[in-house]
């Protein structure tokens, strides 16, 4: 339980004209335990309270980078909501060629990365 080594040595201090002075120093020795572990005790809480006082700071910190990709994504949806959706009125127009323009444009674009790819592929080699 306790280091006695470590702990000065105590004088007995209990009454002097009493018949059983083991009694009093046990108790002595007792208390002055009680002591050093309640010293102990508050040193472990103040570690605690320190890490608990980062713990809060930490999740402050986590909980507005977490709004801020919250609000990212909102942002992010609402866009990507709005191109879909002019994509669609543009596909159900009465037109049938703006589809077809749409495919077109999207495979030549297509084509031509690749086309760059493989060009700077070989000049590379």
């Amino acid at each position: 339980m306790c280091d006695y080594k470590k702990q000065p040595r105590v004088a007995y201090t209990g009454p002097t004209d009493v018949k059983f002075p083991l009694k009093y120093m046990s108790r002595n020795l007792y208390e002055e335990e009680n002591l050093t572990l309640t010293e102990q005790l508050k040193e472990k809480i103040k570690v605690l309270k320190s890490f608990s006082i980062e713990i809060g700071a930490e999740l402050r910190y986590q909980t507005a980078l977490l709004n801020k990709v919250d609000d990212e994504f909102d942002k992010t949806e609402s866009a990507l909501r709005k191109s879909v959706t002019k994509l669609f009125k543009v596909l159900r127009a009465r037109y049938m060629w703006y589809p077809i323009h749409i495919v077109i444009f999207s495979l030549s674009v297509f084509f031509i990365i690749i086309f760059l790819g493989i060009r700077a592929k070989i000049q590379l080699m």
